[in-house]
Formats: structure tokens, sequence, C-alpha cells
């Protein structure tokens, strides 16, 4: 059940490997349990289980966010105190991070707000120029591209020069055009 006070924070869902991973606000960390997750590996049977990620990094602050991007989940975590961060997995196993540096911050101590793909094609190549967007409230965009594991494309973050952003994670939409979402600017 959404909080009677303060912001509310949707959950989401994103499909990594064969596990769809959930982000509630009804997770609370309590018990170890900081998201959950379907295993769809026998789509006849699937099973919902809640747990924390392991091994380079395990939460101590429940995510508000996942999405994927080049096979990884990408978790969004908010601590009460420090910076918040970018959470991103080893590849189609979501709940796997082997590494404590696979993390990414953002410059600052505001929240991250939502995630959403941007998908855009090019007439002139026809190629795919992919990316991660993170949301910091209602005046700030990064752009999360590349892979980690990748040495032609590596991962990086850009700062976005756009006076605009979300509250509405739930609004975001990708569009042929690009991404679509509410923004304060109307």
């Amino acid at each position: 059940s959404p909080s009677s006070t303060g912001a509310w924070t949707p959950p989401t869902m994103d499909l990594v490997g064969v596990e769809i991973l959930v982000t509630h606000p009804g997770f609370t960390g309590g018990g170890g349990v900081f998201f959950g997750y379907f295993d769809i590996s026998d789509p006849l049977n699937p099973t919902w289980n809640g747990g924390n990620i392991g091994a380079g990094i395990v939460f101590t602050t429940v995510p508000t966010a996942v999405r994927n991007f080049n096979g990884r989940a990408y978790w969004a975590v908010n601590p009460l105190t420090g910076q918040p961060s970018l959470v991103y997995s080893d590849v189609l196993t979501g709940r796997v991070v082997t590494s404590a540096n696979q993390v990414l911050t953002f410059d600052d101590n505001k929240p991250l707000t939502a995630l959403g793909n941007l998908g855009v094609g090019t007439q002139l190549t026809g190629a795919i120029t992919q990316s991660l967007i993170v949301f910091k409230g209602t005046s700030g965009m990064f752009q999360v591209v590349g892979d980690a594991a990748s040495t032609a494309n590596p991962l990086a973050k850009n700062a976005l020069s756009v006076p605009t952003g979300t509250l509405a994670p739930n609004s975001i939409c990708s569009t042929p055009k690009g991404l679509a979402f509410a923004s304060p600017e109307g």
C-alpha cells in the first residue's frame, strides 16, 4: 500500500535475463527483502521471490527504480545520507553485482527520480543509438551510454543541458522521436 504521507514512489518492473525485477515502496528491507522478482525460467511455473543483491554490493537502502540497459539491471538508490547512485548488475543476472565498482554517482545529493530507455534510429546509417536517461527531479537529466565490459564503447555518463526533468516516473515513454515524459515545463 502506498504511504499516506510524503512523496509517492511508484513501483517499477523490468525484465533482465529470466527474471522480472520489481521495486515497490512496500519493500522496507525488513527480513533482507529490498526488492522482488518473478523467476520466469519456466514460463508455465513462474515463481515470486524477494531479496537483495549480493557479492560486491549489498543494498542497505531500498531501490526506487530498476531498468534494463544493455542486458544489465540498473538500480536507482537514494540513501538518506550520501550520494544517490545507480548500481548496475552483471549481464543477464539482475540480482548479481560482483564488484563494488559497479556503481555510478551523479555529482550531488539530489535524488534520482526516474529511469527511461532512449533508442534513437538514425536516418543516415540505420544504426540505433541507445542510452539510459537518469532523471534527477524536475530540473536535471543524465545520459548513460556504453557498457562497463566494452573497450570500444565504455560506460560513460553525460550531463544533459536541459532545464527540465520529471517527478512522474510512470509517464516516461519511448517514442520514435525520443523520450516523452510529463514535465513541469509542459
